[in-house]
Order: C-alpha cells, then sequence, then structure tokens
C-alpha cells in the first residue's frame, strides 16, 4: 500500500473506526514533532473540559510556548491546508507510523535485487520458478522473508501499545496496573532480521508480569456483571416504583460502562501479541502464490 488517505481507510476499518485511529495517528505525529526535544516527559493528556482541542495544552521546552492541537477526520471531499503536510511527514520521518496506519512498505528493483538470494535460501524447495511468490499486503511478504521492514512493523506493535498506555494513564484510576505494563512492555528489546522470532514470546511475558492484575480484574469482571445482571432485573421489576427502577436502570449502564473499562485493560498485552497468520509467516509456513 501507498501512503495516501485512500490506504488509510482500507487499513484501518476496525472496530474503533477510522476517525479514532486518524485522532491517535496526529496525536503521535504532533509529540514527535514538538515534545522530542523536552527533557521532562509529559504525558497528552485528553480532558474533554478542554473544547476544541484533542489534549490539554502541553509546555514545549526548545520554542517555550504552551501548546495543542485539534484534529478531525473527513471522509468527504474536504480540501485542507494539513492534508498533504500529514501525509509528508509519515513519508519523510515516521516510517513507522506508516508501518502501523497505512500497511506501507517501499519495495523498488533495488530491494528485489538485494534480497533476491536471500529469499531463495528461505524458500529453499518451497521455491517453484512455475510460481510467483507474493502476498495480499507486503507486510506479510516482509515476515515471510525476514527483511528490515518486518522489524519495523513488529516494532511499531510496542510503539502503539505504549501511547495507548500513556493516554490511560490520565484517565483510568488503574495507574499501578498500567505502570507496570509500560515498564515490562518498554523494556522489551526491540527485534531485528535476527530476532524476529522474540516477538512471538513478548505477549507471554507481559502476561506473565501481569498475571496478579490480569487475576485480579477477572474477579472483578465477574462480580460488575453479576450486579449488572441483579440491576437490569430490578429495572424491569413492574412492580417496583418507578423511581427505584429508573436508578436501577441507570446503575445498570454505569456498570456496563465500568466492566468495557475493565475488558479494555485486559486486553492491553494483547496489542503486541503475534497473530497465528503472523507466526505461520515468521516460520515460513504459508505464503500465498499465484501463477505467473
Amino acid at each position: 500500500m501507498q501512503i495516501n488517505w485512500e490506504s488509510f481507510a482500507t487499513y484501518n476499518h476496525d472496530i474503533r473506526g477510522i476517525r479514532f485511529k486518524f485522532e491517535d495517528l496526529c496525536r503521535q505525529l504532533f509529540a514527535n514533532e514538538n515534545l522530542s526535544g523536552n527533557k521532562q516527559f509529559r504525558y497528552l493528556h485528553a480532558n474533554p473540559n478542554n473544547h476544541e482541542l484533542e489534549t490539554e495544552p502541553i509546555y514545549d521546552e526548545t520554542n517555550k510556548r504552551w501548546i495543542g492541537f485539534q484534529a478531525k477526520f473527513f471522509d468527504q471531499d474536504v480540501q485542507l491546508v494539513t492534508d498533504t503536510a500529514v501525509l509528508d511527514l509519515i513519508r519523510n520521518k515516521y516510517p513507522y507510523l506508516g508501518l502501523y496506519y497505512f500497511g506501507n512498505h517501499t519495495i523498488q528493483q533495488e530491494w528485489f535485487t538485494t534480497h533476491t538470494s536471500y529469499m531463495l535460501d528461505e524458500l529453499g524447495e518451497r521455491y517453484n520458478r512455475d510460481f510467483n511468490v507474493g502476498t495480499v499486503f507486503s507486510d506479510e511478504l516482509s515476515l515471510f522473508i525476514h527483511d528490515r521492514r518486518a522489524a519495523e512493523y513488529l516494532n511499531a506493535k510496542k510503539t502503539v501499545l505504549l501511547d495507548e498506555i500513556s493516554e490511560l494513564l490520565y484517565r483510568s484510576s488503574k495507574r499501578d496496573y498500567l505502570r507496570k505494563l509500560e515498564e515490562v512492555v518498554s523494556a522489551l528489546p526491540d527485534v531485528n532480521i535476527e530476532t524476529l522470532y522474540h516477538s512471538i514470546e513478548w505477549n507471554s511475558t507481559v502476561r506473565l508480569a501481569v498475571a496478579t492484575f490480569l487475576d485480579n480484574f477477572g474477579e472483578e469482571h465477574k462480580k460488575l456483571e453479576a450486579e449488572r445482571d441483579r440491576q437490569y432485573i430490578l429495572s424491569c421489576d413492574s412492580e417496583k416504583e418507578r423511581k427505584e427502577r429508573e436508578e436501577a436502570l441507570k446503575e445498570y449502564h454505569k456498570l456496563g460502562s465500568k466492566i468495557r473499562d475493565i475488558d479494555i485493560l485486559i486486553n492491553l498485552p494483547n496489542r503486541i501479541e503475534i497473530s497465528e497468520r503472523e507466526k505461520q509467516l515468521l516460520y515460513g509456513d504459508i505464503l500465498t502464490i499465484l501463477q505467473l
């Protein structure tokens, strides 16, 4: 894929939605461009009281100013001055964001020349001159042949998770868990073309380090679900007074929100999990092939 808004829209159809992904992308660009020179690390804290700003204003030590940013994604034909500026930043300065948000890998003739012998060695008997080996997404090809882009793709999983943890630290009461998770993920060494397989152990390593927290969340989750069910039954009980039923319904929705928050915390380690398909590609077990 190329770094353009069509690729962005295609690559980011998940449960959170494309607008949230765009805001995540802009948040990372804002921090990279304006806060990388700060000696004191500062988190970007989203505050609904700051109208028209995605986060609270934050101090830029280099330029000695307080700054903030606004980000909106338009899926219609709206031309903005920042349209190509965002794409140019990613192309020229932050290729790892291109990997994560656009599925972008630059594969040119020089690349193929450099890697041909390596690819054939990796494929061994699986290589057949009557077939052309390729994948729908070039990141799968990178994982299969173990090139530099594969390492960037995998390491980007950690970067994105750490960004999400940083954001949650300001709006979650489970800060002990988040700080521990941040510590463990930060300590995971980046992989390179020689150590790509090490990424397969990331998820189990992290889960082991925060196992007590996850167990406690599981118990809390069960209790909240039981209480939510009780409140729902109460809200539907026609023998109860209307006010009591309305209060029960409010509590039901409040408990649902707490359950969703815990689900987010429990699933955080999964952000760096290597999927079964990714494992198969790393081990060279599968690759889509097209006949010439």
